[in-house]
């Protein structure tokens, strides 16, 4: 998509910031579960960093990047819990668009993974408009109105490149290393135990072999759902590497 195509639909449906739209006190947000975030190893200041903004009375909009196996994803399938979120990726964005959903749904967190992958401009100046004033944009016979919406944005890419600066702009970002192989297990292990009901000894089992082919979270959730038995995950597993491309990066 043109740079300047891109810019255009910015300079559109760019709203200039009003009054804010500060959280009465009996709005403020509380419903955190209890085992929020233990299932992510490390990050402890991140993830104090989130729960500040979940009850914070405005809106702090974060970004998590860098490559696959950092535990990004995994953060915000855990924001994903919380009640009133919307989980959104490039596709889903690409099939319904961002307007179209945030007006049927009225999130109060929108989770956005792959967000460096939405390239539609539309989408893009729905969501600039969204983080930096609260409202989204309707054109109804030729007429703009405007809709206030009290939603936080938390994303994850794999790249900030291509993104446009001015919606950057309005993310609170945090670069993420890769996790090490055996951090990664224990990660896996956490996730499948804690929030996919696998016994612990098949979750290390199941952990151990995703490793070793430099796959991540998604794959082991994938793997523990077919297999309920070591005998199962080998069988599975071995049909998933013959298919697998060279690297297996899939996470």
């Amino acid at each position: 998509m043109p740079i300047e195509e891109v810019e255009k639909h910015l300079s559109e449906f760019q709203v200039v910031e009003g009054e804010g739209f500060e959280l009465k006190e009996e709005e403020k947000f509380e419903d955190v579960p209890p085992d929020f975030w233990d299932v992510i190893e490390g990050y402890d200041d991140i993830k104090e960093v989130f729960l500040a903004s979940l009850k914070a009375r405005q809106p702090v909009h974060i970004l998590l990047v860098g490559p696959p196996s950092t535990g990004k994803s995994l953060m915000l399938m855990e924001c994903e819990r919380l009640k009133g979120s919307v989980f959104l990726t490039a596709g889903t964005a690409t099939k319904v668009g961002i307007r179209d959903l945030l007006m049927d749904r009225r999130p109060r967190f929108l989770i956005i993974d792959e967000i460096d992958k939405i390239t539609d401009p539309k989408d893009l100046s729905v969501l600039l408009t969204l983080m930096e004033s609260g409202r989204v944009v309707v054109a109804k016979h030729s007429v703009h109105e405007e809709v206030k919406m009290k939603t936080w944005v938390f994303a994850a890419a794999n790249t900030t490149k291509g993104l446009p600066p001015e919606l950057l702009d309005r993310f609170q970002k945090f670069y993420l290393r890769e996790y090490d192989p055996e951090t990664l297990k224990r990660v896996i292990v956490k996730c499948l135990t804690k929030r996919e009901g696998v016994e612990e000894d098949l979750a290390r089992y199941i952990a151990e072999k995703v490793v070793a082919i430099n796959g991540g979270v998604r794959d082991a959730i994938r793997l523990s759902r077919l297999a309920t038995t070591k005998e199962d995950v080998d069988k599975f597993f071995e049909i998933m590497r013959k298919y697998r491309p060279t690297t297996f990066i899939v996470r």
